[in-house]
């Protein structure tokens, strides 16, 4: 949830993460776990952001 509220709320990291996704994809197409695995450092960054944005 605060992943998603984040990214709604701050665009350029809306677009920082869809231009991951699309990387990841050309890159994993045929495989959804590294897909997914590529993605977790970028989450855990913006669950970062997103908790200590939350805790002002």
């Amino acid at each position: 949830m605060k992943f998603r509220d984040f990214i709604r709320s701050h665009s350029e990291y809306a677009k920082e993460y869809e231009l991951l996704k699309q990387e990841l994809f050309k890159i994993y197409s045929n495989d959804r776990n590294k897909y997914t695995e590529g993605k977790q450092a970028f989450f855990d960054k913006i669950k970062q952001l997103a908790d200590e944005y939350s805790a002002k």
